[in-house]
């Protein structure tokens, strides 16, 4: 690195002369540092300096992780007030408060208003991975500063330290003094006034009145009782509980398209005013994602997109309510292999490096005539995506991919390939009795159907239950993939996996097991049966077990009107359906203890905005749940699964 004679790096001398341009004070003192004159203490002082005519401030934060390293996320953001259109003026009403020694000196080295936080040793320096305790912490302690800066009389713009101001914001926020809370949100429904939009405290306005006053003390005085929740989950749950409403609160939700981020990116580059790093990690990732930003903000004409940016796959956004936006979400937070190096599980990356393809043809034209044999090809430890293109035909056979085997994908043709046999578990047990069995991690299906063809249980016959798939590993996805059977269809078994535009029918348990599962837009067919039909059965026994089931715009059709949704199979499960279309096959309670009422208070069988005649709430199981979004949102989400990790687009 060029270094100074003075010691500093080039970077650095450019962008003290930046700082100190933007202010017009060529190294006037800034700082917070020590008693403040004429002030009753250093936080008023910095306000003061910092602080427009009619008492308005622009805030960041920044500890030691924001600030060290060769390219540190303070100098990004502040370059950001350089490089954006009519935002460098702004820097002189930004205050940076800071929370350990590190960030405060570099604070005053780029001549900045600063104030150092005290917090009592409480270890804010480095970096806090998201959700962490000292995270949480940290937030916490940000809200009270915060309300103490309300409580001196200051209106101000809070703004995340990872957050590009690429435009001057004043012309997109509404100046009227009637408004209390002008606020970003991961994902705007359309309707600046809806409380349906999730609220994000990276990027707010707010006025110093009496009602923010009051919103910040409840909201800090939920600290205690809200363990385990950053601040702005808590935010969000005070606000669909009427509390801004109580308040009498005005408040405003950020269009997506100007004040941006990585969970709901602007497309229009002429209208973008920030860019938040949210929906990201870690600091490093945060930093390759910006840096991208800016790189394109310079070259204004070849910006394509935020969305073309981000290289962080999404587990924060929700997925959509709107069923017909469900496909853009998708696209936009599993991105492909070649914009996400550098954040996917190191050996799928490596796997996915150099794919190679095998062909199944019943004809004799491929490398195989059966799946078997093609998955027999595959040698042991396996590190290359192989991927079985599947020909056209009804393929008879058993097939087991063995653990030593990952990475190994069956793709069908458009058509789709049917993979049959008739295993029950009379003959191999229940779960050993499915026509394709895959014990091995980061399996991928697509175009096919898969079936048991053992006839339907009648009650007499034992062991006549018959799998069609076990998912017997973790982080393996499915699209487009048909599974027919019976009773237990789909053991769906073991770790994170994902389903997506598929179908699944049968009749008692015909969705079981131990996997912690998403099932996006998917059909769920109840076929007829004379005694009890249930879709699922999820075997969670314990609290410490972090497994569970979640439907998410998928419907549930059939015959009868007797299904239920799921049963205490075991001590604790944990099912959510939301967004779904329910028919009238689904029965009235919707779920079944299964003749266990103890089981009752430690289940977890919830719903959130379904629709259809089997949705009603009314009739409901008492000790099922209709879910707020706050206690629905983390079944939502890709990180319900981790999906960030490992999961990529079909192939």
């Amino acid at each position: 690195m060029w270094v100074s004679a003075c010691g500093c790096n080039v970077f650095d001398e450019m962008l003290v002369r930046h700082v100190m341009t933007w202010t017009g004070l060529m190294g006037s003192c800034l700082m917070s540092d020590g008693a403040s004159h004429g002030y009753k203490d250093d936080l008023e002082a910095a306000l003061a300096k910092a602080s427009t005519a009619n008492k308005s401030v622009i805030i960041a934060m920044a500890n030691k992780a924001y600030v060290e390293g060769d390219k540190p996320m303070l100098d990004m953001f502040l370059n950001s007030f350089w490089l954006g259109e009519d935002t460098r003026d702004l820097v002189n009403h930004l205050l940076l408060i800071t929370v350990d020694q590190m960030s405060f000196e570099r604070c005053k080295f780029l001549r900045l208003h600063c104030y150092k936080l005290e917090t009592d040793d409480e270890g804010f320096d480095s970096e806090k991975m998201y959700m962490s305790d000292d995270f949480i912490k940290m937030m916490w302690r940000r809200t009270l500063v915060l309300g103490d800066v309300l409580k001196r009389g200051y209106n101000f713009i809070f703004t995340d330290t990872d957050l590009m101001w690429l435009r001057n914001p004043f012309p997109r926020l509404n100046l009227n003094e009637s408004l209390d809370l002008q606020i970003s949100t991961d994902s705007f429904n359309g309707n600046e006034r809806s409380k349906a939009n999730p609220i994000n405290t990276g990027f707010y306005m707010i006025r110093s009145n009496n009602k923010t006053i009051s919103l910040f003390e409840s909201w800090y005085a939920r600290k205690n009782s809200s363990i385990g929740k950053k601040e702005q989950d808590v935010l969000n749950e005070m606000m669909h509980e009427g509390v801004f409403t109580e308040l009498g609160l005005t408040v405003r939700f950020l269009d997506t398209l100007y004040f941006s981020g990585f969970c709901q990116d602007s497309r229009d580059i002429k209208a973008v005013i920030t860019v938040h790093a949210n929906c990201c990690r870690t600091i490093s990732a945060k930093i390759a994602d910006l840096t991208a930003v800016i790189e394109h903000w310079k070259g204004i004409n070849t910006f394509p997109s935020v969305n073309a940016l981000t290289v962080c796959s999404n587990d924060a956004t929700p997925i959509p309510p709107d069923k017909s936006q469900v496909q853009s979400w998708f696209a936009a937070h599993v991105k492909p292999l070649a914009s996400r190096k550098g954040t996917l599980n190191s050996t799928l990356e490596a796997a996915e490096a150099k794919p190679k393809t095998i062909k199944v043809r019943q004809d004799g034209s491929g490398n195989f005539k059966t799946i078997t044999d093609a998955v027999n090809s595959v040698p042991a430890k396996n590190a290359q995506r192989v991927i079985i293109d599947i020909g056209p035909g009804v393929y008879t056979e058993k097939v087991t991919i063995p653990r030593e085997k990952p990475f190994i994908t069956f793709r069908g043709p458009p058509k789709m390939a049917t993979l049959q046999f008739g295993g029950t578990a009379a003959k191999y047990g229940t779960v050993y009795s499915a026509t394709l069995q895959v014990e091995s991690e980061f399996f991928v299906a697509a175009n096919l159907i898969i079936k048991n063809t053992a006839p339907q249980p009648d009650g007499k016959r034992k062991g006549a239950q018959a799998v069609a798939l076990r998912t017997g590993a973790s982080m393996q996805a499915f699209y487009n993939v048909r599974l027919l059977g019976f009773q237990d269809t789909l053991c769906d078994d073991k770790g994170f996996h994902f389903f997506k535009d598929c179908y699944i029918e049968g009749t008692v348990d015909f969705i079981f097991g131990s996997g912690k599962s998403i099932y996006l837009n998917t059909q769920l067919y109840v076929l007829e049966e004379k005694d009890a039909q249930i879709i699922t059965a999820q075997a969670r026994e314990k609290e410490g077990e972090d497994i569970g089931y979640s439907f998410v715009h998928c419907d549930i059709k059939g015959v009868g009107n007797r299904a239920f949704l799921g049963r205490a199979w075991m001590a604790m499960p944990r099912v959510v359906f939301a967004y779904s279309s329910m028919s009238s096959v689904v029965h009235p309670e919707g779920w079944s203890n299964n003749n266990h009422p103890e089981r009752e208070k430690n289940l977890y069988f919830g719903e959130f905005k379904n629709t259809g005649p089997g949705s009603n709430p009314k009739g409901r199981a008492k000790f099922s749940k209709q879910l707020s979004f706050e206690e629905a949102k983390p079944f939502l989400t890709l990180g319900f699964i981790k999906g960030s990790s490992w999961l990529l687009p079909p192939p």
